[in-house]
Protein backbone atom coordinates (compact mmCIF):
# COMPACT_ATOMS: atom_id res chain seq x y z
CA UNK A 1 0.00 0.00 0.00
CA UNK A 2 0.87 3.60 -0.99
CA UNK A 3 2.39 6.07 1.24
CA UNK A 4 -0.34 8.39 -0.06
CA UNK A 5 -3.29 5.84 0.96
CA UNK A 6 -1.73 5.09 4.34
CA UNK A 7 -2.50 8.51 4.63
CA UNK A 8 -5.83 8.73 3.83
CA UNK A 9 -6.55 5.88 6.12
CA UNK A 10 -4.95 7.34 9.32
CA UNK A 11 -7.10 10.41 8.71
CA UNK A 12 -10.38 9.05 8.16
CA UNK A 13 -9.59 6.64 11.23
CA UNK A 14 -8.78 9.56 13.08
CA UNK A 15 -11.90 11.09 12.03
CA UNK A 16 -14.21 7.95 13.22
CA UNK A 17 -12.24 8.09 16.91
CA UNK A 18 -12.82 11.52 17.24
CA UNK A 19 -16.60 11.43 16.50
CA UNK A 20 -17.02 8.62 18.96
CA UNK A 21 -15.01 9.42 21.30
CA UNK A 22 -17.55 12.48 21.83
CA UNK A 23 -20.39 10.20 21.55
CA UNK A 24 -21.78 12.16 18.59
CA UNK A 25 -23.62 9.82 15.95
CA UNK A 26 -24.00 10.37 12.18
CA UNK A 27 -27.91 9.79 11.03
CA UNK A 28 -28.25 9.24 7.06
CA UNK A 29 -28.55 12.44 4.80
CA UNK A 30 -29.76 15.27 6.08
CA UNK A 31 -30.16 15.65 9.74
CA UNK A 32 -30.48 19.36 10.05
CA UNK A 33 -34.06 19.81 9.18
CA UNK A 34 -37.18 17.46 9.41
CA UNK A 35 -40.79 17.10 9.65
CA UNK A 36 -42.70 16.55 13.00
CA UNK A 37 -44.84 13.41 13.27
CA UNK A 38 -45.98 14.14 16.98
CA UNK A 39 -45.30 15.63 20.32
CA UNK A 40 -44.52 12.86 23.15
CA UNK A 41 -44.78 15.02 25.98
CA UNK A 42 -43.61 18.82 26.91
CA UNK A 43 -40.16 17.94 26.36
CA UNK A 44 -39.55 15.48 23.68
CA UNK A 45 -41.12 15.07 20.14
CA UNK A 46 -41.17 12.66 17.32
CA UNK A 47 -39.48 14.12 14.02
CA UNK A 48 -39.03 12.57 10.91
CA UNK A 49 -34.93 12.97 9.90
CA UNK A 50 -33.60 12.03 6.70
CA UNK A 51 -35.82 9.55 5.77
CA UNK A 52 -36.51 7.93 9.10
CA UNK A 53 -39.09 8.74 12.86
CA UNK A 54 -36.59 9.73 15.14
CA UNK A 55 -37.38 10.28 19.15
CA UNK A 56 -35.95 13.88 19.91
CA UNK A 57 -35.45 15.13 23.32
CA UNK A 58 -35.41 18.97 23.43
CA UNK A 59 -31.45 19.99 25.34
CA UNK A 60 -31.20 22.37 28.00
CA UNK A 61 -35.04 22.33 29.14
CA UNK A 62 -36.91 20.12 31.43
CA UNK A 63 -40.86 19.63 31.67
CA UNK A 64 -42.74 18.11 34.05
CA UNK A 65 -43.66 14.58 33.44
CA UNK A 66 -46.58 13.19 32.05
CA UNK A 67 -46.33 9.79 30.70
CA UNK A 68 -43.34 8.38 32.39
CA UNK A 69 -45.45 4.85 33.68
CA UNK A 70 -43.19 5.42 37.19
CA UNK A 71 -44.28 8.35 38.16
CA UNK A 72 -47.71 10.27 38.70
CA UNK A 73 -48.35 13.15 36.04
CA UNK A 74 -46.60 16.47 38.04
CA UNK A 75 -47.49 19.98 38.24
CA UNK A 76 -47.71 21.89 34.73
CA UNK A 77 -47.42 18.48 32.94
CA UNK A 78 -50.62 18.74 31.00
CA UNK A 79 -50.43 22.51 30.06
CA UNK A 80 -46.65 21.91 28.95
CA UNK A 81 -47.61 19.06 26.64
CA UNK A 82 -50.10 21.01 25.73
CA UNK A 83 -47.91 24.32 25.02
CA UNK A 84 -45.51 22.22 22.75
CA UNK A 85 -48.14 20.56 20.24
CA UNK A 86 -49.25 24.41 20.37
CA UNK A 87 -45.94 25.14 18.96
CA UNK A 88 -44.98 21.84 16.60
CA UNK A 89 -48.07 20.54 15.10
CA UNK A 90 -47.51 17.27 12.97
CA UNK A 91 -46.41 18.24 9.93
CA UNK A 92 -44.73 21.14 10.72
CA UNK A 93 -40.69 21.72 9.11
CA UNK A 94 -38.36 22.57 11.94
CA UNK A 95 -34.28 22.68 11.94
CA UNK A 96 -32.40 20.98 14.57
CA UNK A 97 -28.93 21.67 15.84
CA UNK A 98 -27.01 19.61 17.83
CA UNK A 99 -24.41 19.82 20.98
CA UNK A 100 -21.26 17.55 21.82
CA UNK A 101 -23.04 14.34 22.64
CA UNK A 102 -26.16 13.33 19.94
CA UNK A 103 -27.83 10.60 21.66
CA UNK A 104 -28.75 9.65 25.23
CA UNK A 105 -29.18 6.38 27.40
CA UNK A 106 -32.41 6.22 25.88
CA UNK A 107 -31.27 6.67 22.36
CA UNK A 108 -32.70 9.42 21.79
CA UNK A 109 -31.47 12.43 19.95
CA UNK A 110 -31.02 15.39 21.29
CA UNK A 111 -30.97 18.46 19.76
CA UNK A 112 -32.29 22.41 19.61
CA UNK A 113 -35.06 22.87 17.54
CA UNK A 114 -35.77 25.56 15.76
CA UNK A 115 -38.99 26.13 14.05
CA UNK A 116 -39.27 29.56 11.99
CA UNK A 117 -35.92 30.26 13.20
CA UNK A 118 -37.12 30.13 16.94
CA UNK A 119 -35.48 27.64 19.61
CA UNK A 120 -38.82 25.74 20.69
CA UNK A 121 -36.85 24.84 23.65
CA UNK A 122 -36.66 28.20 24.27
CA UNK A 123 -40.22 29.10 23.79
CA UNK A 124 -41.44 26.09 26.51
CA UNK A 125 -39.39 28.31 29.23
CA UNK A 126 -40.57 31.70 28.08
CA UNK A 127 -44.32 30.16 28.71
CA UNK A 128 -43.43 28.45 32.53
CA UNK A 129 -43.50 25.45 31.51
CA UNK A 130 -39.88 24.35 31.68
CA UNK A 131 -36.83 24.84 33.53
CA UNK A 132 -33.25 25.38 32.14
CA UNK A 133 -30.88 22.41 32.92
CA UNK A 134 -27.30 21.02 32.28
CA UNK A 135 -27.00 18.36 30.63
CA UNK A 136 -22.63 17.69 30.90
CA UNK A 137 -21.44 18.37 28.09
CA UNK A 138 -24.17 19.21 26.36
CA UNK A 139 -25.21 23.01 27.61
CA UNK A 140 -24.85 24.83 24.08
CA UNK A 141 -28.97 26.00 24.15
CA UNK A 142 -28.61 26.43 28.26
CA UNK A 143 -28.02 30.32 28.53
CA UNK A 144 -31.30 30.71 26.05
CA UNK A 145 -33.04 28.47 27.88
CA UNK A 146 -32.58 29.95 31.34
CA UNK A 147 -32.62 33.75 29.93
CA UNK A 148 -36.55 32.59 28.86
CA UNK A 149 -37.11 30.97 31.85
CA UNK A 150 -36.20 34.07 34.13
CA UNK A 151 -38.47 36.16 31.83
CA UNK A 152 -41.63 33.63 32.60
CA UNK A 153 -40.27 34.19 36.57
CA UNK A 154 -40.52 37.77 36.14
CA UNK A 155 -43.66 37.47 34.60
CA UNK A 156 -45.27 34.71 37.34
CA UNK A 157 -46.30 32.94 34.75
CA UNK A 158 -46.86 28.50 34.53
CA UNK A 159 -44.49 27.09 37.20
CA UNK A 160 -43.73 30.49 38.44
CA UNK A 161 -47.53 31.18 39.15
CA UNK A 162 -48.65 31.55 42.72
CA UNK A 163 -52.17 31.45 42.14
CA UNK A 164 -51.71 27.71 40.94
CA UNK A 165 -52.01 25.42 43.89
CA UNK A 166 -49.55 22.78 43.02
CA UNK A 167 -46.81 25.19 42.17
CA UNK A 168 -43.75 26.26 44.20
CA UNK A 169 -44.57 30.03 44.79
CA UNK A 170 -48.08 28.58 45.69
CA UNK A 171 -46.12 26.08 48.20
CA UNK A 172 -44.40 28.87 49.68
CA UNK A 173 -47.12 30.79 50.52
CA UNK A 174 -49.16 28.04 52.33
CA UNK A 175 -46.18 27.19 54.29
CA UNK A 176 -45.63 30.47 55.46
CA UNK A 177 -49.24 31.19 56.09
CA UNK A 178 -49.70 27.41 58.28
CA UNK A 179 -46.54 28.70 60.17
CA UNK A 180 -47.67 32.31 61.13
CA UNK A 181 -51.14 30.52 62.16
CA UNK A 182 -49.77 28.66 64.89
CA UNK A 183 -48.86 31.45 66.70
CA UNK A 184 -52.42 32.55 66.75
CA UNK A 185 -53.75 29.82 68.41
CA UNK A 186 -52.19 29.16 71.76
CA UNK A 187 -52.17 25.67 72.95
CA UNK A 188 -54.14 24.68 76.00
CA UNK A 189 -52.87 21.22 76.80
CA UNK A 190 -50.01 19.11 76.32
CA UNK A 191 -51.79 17.36 73.34
CA UNK A 192 -52.80 20.14 71.67
CA UNK A 193 -49.34 21.58 71.87
CA UNK A 194 -48.03 18.39 70.25
CA UNK A 195 -50.45 19.01 67.77
CA UNK A 196 -49.57 22.05 66.94
CA UNK A 197 -45.70 21.21 66.90
CA UNK A 198 -46.90 18.90 64.26
CA UNK A 199 -47.71 21.50 62.18
CA UNK A 200 -45.19 23.20 62.42
CA UNK A 201 -43.05 20.98 61.75
CA UNK A 202 -44.87 19.94 58.62
CA UNK A 203 -44.81 23.70 57.63
CA UNK A 204 -40.94 23.84 57.98
CA UNK A 205 -40.48 20.69 55.70
CA UNK A 206 -42.59 21.98 52.93
CA UNK A 207 -40.58 25.52 53.27
CA UNK A 208 -37.25 23.94 52.83
CA UNK A 209 -38.61 21.16 50.55
CA UNK A 210 -39.71 24.00 48.06
CA UNK A 211 -36.32 25.85 48.48
CA UNK A 212 -34.54 23.40 47.70
CA UNK A 213 -36.32 22.43 44.64
CA UNK A 214 -36.20 25.92 43.73
CA UNK A 215 -32.34 26.16 43.97
CA UNK A 216 -32.55 23.47 40.90
CA UNK A 217 -34.44 25.94 38.54
CA UNK A 218 -32.24 29.02 39.52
Amino acid sequence: MSTKKLTWLSVGLTAALTFGATGCSILPGNDSNGTVVKVVDGDTVDIRIAGEDTRVRLLNIDTPETVDPNKSVECMGPEASEHLKSLLAPGDKVDLEYDIERTDKYGRTLAGVYKDKSLVNADIAAAGLGIAVKYEPNVRFYDEVLQAQNEAAAKATGLFDPSAACTIPAQLEEATQAFEQLGEAPAESVKEAESLAGEAAAAIALGHGAKSALSKIT
